[in-house]
Parts: C-alpha cells; structure tokens; sequence
C-alpha cells in the first residue's frame, strides 16, 4: 500500500507495516487501514487488546484504597530531608532582563534590531546614510575632490 510515491509492504496476519507505526503503537497505521479495507476487514478488529475497554476495567476494577496522613505514618530513625541552605552568590544583584537574539541595548534603552532595512537619508534621499552624518558625508565627499584636482 502506498500514498502518492511513497509505498509500504503491509501484513496484516502479523500485524506488521513497513513504516513500523503499527508495531511501535499496537494500532494500524493508515497504510494498514487501507490494505485492511481493500481485503474487507474491519480495522477496529486488528487494535491491540491493551486499547480495548475490557482492559481498561480489568486494569481498574480492583478498589485502591487511601492511605492516612502524614500524622499516623511510621517514624523511622533516618534524618529528615532538609532543603538545601541558601548561598548568597557573589557581586552586586543583576537587575536586567536578559535580551533576546533580536534586540540591542542603545543607551540603556532595548531596541529591536533593524534586520534587512537600507538607511536612506531624508535630506538627500541616498542610500547608506542618515541625516545626521548627510552634512559631513556631503562635505567631505566635496573636499577630497577639491583636494585631488588641486593636486
């Protein structure tokens, strides 16, 4: 039986498929369920007895009784378990918060990164600057060519 391209040998006397599902879970896989329902059988037939509601009541049918509180159990000579002591740890207490892979500390303020975003200047309108640097961007840009055609 197979879905698409992909095909598994299913055997249905030893309740066995290729993909292994039936044998991990004790229930058909659907590769079983079809190759079940082209022969005519029932699938419900095939589930492992562990599934089936005679089971369950077996499992559940003797009474569990409750036990009384901790006030009437035995004593015992062993040491009560205690938590463990505390330890202060060493240096001054972290007081923030730990960032996540996305975020950046600019000036002890949290900011979301900017992934994939070009700076575009909104004096100029050119790419890989902002305004702030649009001035000396400009200005520098005019005295190296000033100072290569004095040269």
């Amino acid at each position: 039986m197979g879905l698409g391209d992909e095909q598994y040998v299913v055997d249905i006397e030893n309740k066995t498929c290729a993909c292994n599902k039936w044998q991990l879970i004790r229930i058909p896989c659907i590769h079983g369920i079809s190759a079940l329902s082209s022969s005519n059988r029932d699938p419900y037939q095939f589930i492992d007895i562990k599934y089936k509601k005679e089971s369950f009541l077996k499992a559940y049918n003797p009474v569990i009784y409750g036990i009384n509180g901790p006030s009437v159990w035995p004593k015992t000579n062993d040491k009560t378990i205690q938590c463990p002591d505390f330890k202060k740890q060493r240096g001054r207490p972290k007081m923030a918060r730990n960032l996540q892979s996305n975020e950046v500390r600019v000036g002890g303020k949290t900011k979301l990164r900017r992934n994939y975003v070009v700076l575009r200047c909104t004096k100029c309108r050119q790419e890989g600057h902002n305004r702030g640097t649009c001035d000396r961007r400009a200005g520098m840009a005019g005295n190296t060519s000033e100072t290569i055609a004095k040269n």
